[in-house]
């Protein structure tokens, strides 16, 4: 099961939850770019984000302008603006009808045409598709 939770980030470096992965280069093959990366959870003040996966998913976006928002902010926290079982939301309405008021903002990109990231979850030794 994943996490309906997504937290984007600026850079490989902004949370302590992957620096063992940092540090060996292993998110240099996949970041910025269309990945979503599931990682377990080292410190316990973000359990509350896993659902009780102990686990957290990371996205670093291709999107030059999300990140440089992402650079003032440091990490947010999104659900996934696809949701299980139902199509891909590639517009802003589509993305309301799903989500409605529970978002605190939306930001329209436009029409997307890219298909849903890839998700990785790794396990302390490597990487296992979890979605292409």
């Amino acid at each position: 099961m994943l996490s309906e939770k997504l937290i984007g980030a600026a850079s490989g470096e902004s949370s302590g939850s992957w620096r063992g992965l940092s540090s060996r280069g292993l998110l240099d093959r996949y970041w910025p770019g269309p990945y979503s990366i599931i990682i377990p959870i080292v410190d316990d003040s973000f359990e509350y984000l896993s659902r009780g996966t102990d686990a957290i998913a990371f996205r670093l976006p291709n999107n030059e302008e999300l990140r440089e928002l992402l650079r003032k902010t440091g990490p947010l926290v999104a659900p996934s603006a696809n949701v299980e079982g139902r199509p891909i939301a590639r517009t802003v309405a589509e993305a309301r009808k799903y989500f409605g008021d529970d978002i605190d903002f939306y930001i329209d990109g436009g029409e997307l045409s890219a298909k849903p990231s890839t998700i990785l979850k790794w396990d302390g030794c490597g990487f296992t598709i979890v979605r292409e």
